[in-house]
């Protein structure tokens, strides 16, 4: 100790007898260099890493906070610190397996700022592993870390940095991750009354994950096709008749379609009670410009003895008329890039209007925009795309035949 304390160390000496203090677990070592990091400054600069680095490998837990002070405050010394980081860096054992929530949030953060990972991520060369892909394996680990946490608040933060890089779509599958974590840490089984409702109810769906929000709305919007020909032709909400003309008609348009499968989700999820274990909401996209208003969100939601909403599942519907000319760009840059990422969605569905020419009036200009292609074409287009998505972002296109009526 007391060779450390003298004021002569070079930054290397300082650095070595540091090690090897903090490896015999001598305290007093760490107490001292935890204080000499709180007075440094810029004239203190290589002294202040070379501890900095000694103290997250040896102490990581107690010396961040600390550490993450000296580094926001300085840029040439945080872009210092992550290469040095980034050099000792370990995926079995990452030195900040030990900090909270917000300690890997934190430092996520400042590696992010300084080194930022590319939209569609860093291409990787094989073999020689350089300094920049150890920067890239230390940034992407730290999201992966916070979501085997399992607690609310590292899904909480996992929100916050979506929100801040809503174009890093990899956090978006952290997230999905961190969501199941927490789910399997606080499940508990379906109370006396769930019970209770199932044996009453054969159409109550129990509903614990977004994969299961997202087959609920598959086998609702199936039925809706199924019935859209039936007796009571629900099909004439779909078709305006033109001028008095019998057998002339034109579809309505994106919103007016979005409006009718809106309500009859509303009915068929809401009405009926076909969650037993949370409140079904349906409505639009919040924040979705002018124009582009023809999206669902439907929100199924667990309540606290309290009435506080918690846990809330969240799928997305973007609905497209068959004359749209984004339907096969939609998947990915509106459905899942503008509306899944930010509003932390793992499911969707892409839901087309198929609508039949025999009866469309010749006169909407419409009616020539629709793809030269069967609906079968259609339907493997859409599904291949939706399949080259990432892992666990599960997006169900499908296609409604819209036959004018008879």
């Amino acid at each position: 100790m007391a060779e450390l304390r003298h004021p002569d160390n070079a930054p290397a000496e300082y650095a070595a007898l540091l090690n090897a203090l903090l490896e015999a677990g001598v305290d007093s070592a760490l107490d001292h260099s935890l204080a000499l990091l709180a007075g440094a400054d810029a004239t203190t600069r290589e002294r202040d890493v070379a501890v900095a680095e000694v103290l997250l490998r040896r102490a990581p837990a107690r010396a961040w906070p600390t550490v993450k002070a000296l580094m926001e405050a300085d840029d040439e010394l945080a872009r210092t610190m992550v290469g040095l980081l980034a050099t000792h860096f370990d995926f079995g054992t990452p030195f900040y397996r030990h900090f909270d929530e917000c300690g890997v949030a934190a430092l996520y953060r400042l590696v992010a700022r300084h080194y930022p990972p590319a939209e569609k991520g860093e291409e990787r060369r094989h073999g020689f592993m350089s300094a920049w892909d150890s920067i890239a394996y230390l940034r992407d680990g730290l999201p992966r870390h916070l979501s085997t946490m399992g607690t609310e608040l590292a899904v909480r933060l996992l929100n916050e940095l979506i929100a801040e890089h809503p174009q890093l779509t990899q956090l978006a599958y952290d997230l999905t991750l961190a969501e199941r974590a927490m789910r399997l840490k606080a499940w508990s089984p379906p109370t006396p009354r769930e019970v209770l409702a199932f044996a009453d109810n054969p159409f109550l769906k129990l509903v614990n994950s977004a994969v299961d929000l997202g087959a609920i709305l598959v086998e609702a919007l199936t039925k809706y096709a199924d019935t859209l020909h039936g007796a009571q032709t629900p099909v004439r909400d779909l078709w305006d008749r033109q001028g008095g003309k019998k057998e002339v008609y034109r579809p309505i348009d994106e919103n007016g379609f979005t409006d009718v499968i809106a309500r009859f989700l509303r009915t068929e999820l809401g009405a009926k009670g076909v969650f037993a274990n949370r409140e079904v909401e349906v409505g639009r996209i919040p924040g979705a410009p002018v124009g582009r208003r023809t999206d669902i969100l439907v929100n199924a939601v667990r309540r606290k003895s309290n009435g506080e909403a918690y846990d809330a599942l969240t799928a997305v519907i973007e609905t497209k008329g068959c004359w749209n000319g984004e339907l096969f760009t939609a998947i990915d840059e509106q459905l899942f890039r503008d509306y899944m990422v930010r509003l932390r969605s793992q499911t969707g569905i892409y839901l087309v209007g198929w609508f039949e020419t025999d009866k469309w009036d010749t006169t909407d200009y419409r009616r020539g925009q629709l793809p030269k292609m069967t609906v079968q074409d259609v339907r493997a287009e859409l599904e291949k795309q939706a399949a080259s998505l990432p892992d666990d972002i599960v997006i169900h296109p499908i296609v409604i035949e819209c036959r004018a009526p008879s």
